[in-house]
């Protein structure tokens, strides 16, 4: 490199015009006698002839391109004859020939490389239609609504008439549904039918209970009354304690109940460990007494205020039985009043003057014709029991025969 004259840029050696202000540069002479570069290592320019440095692209004396150098003499290729910008060839491998085609690469197996991308796709197609093969014929029976394997048409239907029940309630629905889905076989399982272990848990988990429509009971000797079992169990068995009182047919959930004598006992309903009883009593046949007292007893005149209350009652035997020992305290005259009442409630017309005068004084007594005393079935069951006690007791203290 030189120095411009005229602007001291460093310039080529062999530059005729500075490139920073473009004056005329004279040749440099060579020092010493030096001698020049071999014409042939000499690039210049085609435009001008102007000598080119080493790497220049274009001419610096007319701006036109400038080739590639030619190659310096006696310049040996790279190792395998490749070219600048050339990759050499690997380590263990052999160079085309010149003027032949390099061949494709084959594999192992002498199959074309692409045929494997297709093959990996043709297989995942295999794979997924056999995957939908198998859910198909899995849930084919489904899908045309026909019953599945082992299972007939009319678990089928019953399986259909169970989807309609749905969202009805009701505890009779919900057993009928559960018998009609585990009527199937066992390949139904699959299809998600109820299993029988949980159908016992269904029935478990439902409690069950017994009950009868009444407790308590009062025949009369050769009446019937019917008994009635309310319950969510199985079969209902029934029993009578006292076989002499009363006898018992049972049909199901029901039981006939025949009073054959007087005397009270329990009958007994069981169902799946469960037990309801109902007491049942049956009063001793009522003696009918003559309403009309001996002429020659009268009442008494006043210890019991009942007697002379116009609003009073002497016992209470239209609304309980009453007991034997309310009648110890009370004189023949008060005992026979006190059964006569009993008509009186319901209107009976005596026939003794005395007895006539007596009620007809109480406020509460209306004289009905159309009572017959006679006619038991005119008087309540518990009119009719206090009745037979009191004339028990009347002679049991030989007051009547």
């Amino acid at each position: 490199m030189r120095q411009c004259p005229s602007c001291g840029r460093m310039i080529a050696d062999e530059a005729h015009f500075c490139t920073g202000c473009g004056a005329k540069v004279p040749p440099e002479k060579p020092e010493g006698g030096a001698k020049r570069p071999h014409p042939q290592s000499v690039r210049r320019c085609t435009g001008c002839g102007a000598e080119l440095a080493e790497g220049m692209s274009f001419c610096i004396h007319c701006g036109k391109p400038v080739s590639a150098p030619p190659p310096a003499p006696g310049r040996q290729q790279p190792p395998g004859g490749s070219q600048k910008g050339e990759k050499p060839p690997m380590p263990g491998k052999e160079s085309p020939a010149p003027g032949k085609k390099p061949r494709k690469k084959a594999s192992v197996s002498g199959t074309p490389s692409w045929l494997y991308p297709l093959g990996i796709i043709l297989s995942a197609v295999l794979v997924i239609a056999i995957g939908i093969g198998i859910a198909y014929l899995a849930m084919g029976d489904q899908l045309i609504g026909l019953p599945a394997a082992g299972e007939t048409e009319e678990d089928g239907d019953s399986t259909e008439r169970d989807e309609e029940n749905d969202g009805k309630g009701g505890a009779q629905e919900d057993r009928e549904d559960v018998a009609g889905v585990t009527g199937g076989t066992d390949s139904g399982a699959d299809d998600g039918a109820v299993t029988d272990g949980e159908v016992q848990e269904a029935q478990e988990e439902e409690e069950t209970y017994l009950t009868l429509n009444v407790t308590f009971m009062l025949l009369q000797v050769g009446d019937t009354g019917t008994l009635t079992a309310e319950t969510n169990g199985s079969l209902v068995t029934w029993t009578v304690e006292d076989g002499s009182v009363l006898t018992l047919v049972s049909n199901g959930a029901q039981a006939e109940l025949t009073a054959l004598s007087a005397g009270s006992t329990t009958v007994t309903a069981a169902c799946d460990g469960l037990t309801a009883q109902c007491e049942v009593s049956v009063p001793a046949p009522a003696q009918q007494p003559d309403p009309q007292p001996e002429t020659d007893s009268e009442p008494a005149g006043g210890e019991n205020p009942a007697l002379t209350d116009p609003d009073g009652y002497l016992l209470p035997t239209d609304t309980r039985v009453i007991s034997e020992s309310e009648l110890y305290s009370m004189s023949r005259e008060e005992v026979a009043l006190a059964r006569n009442e009993i008509y009186a409630r319901h209107g009976h017309i005596f026939e003794n003057d005395t007895y006539r005068v007596y009620f007809e004084g109480k406020n509460w007594y209306t004289p009905d014709p159309d009572f017959d005393a006679l006619d038991a079935s005119q008087l309540t069951a518990i009119e009719l029991e206090n009745i037979n006690i009191i004339v028990q007791y009347e002679q049991r203290m030989g007051w009547r025969k």
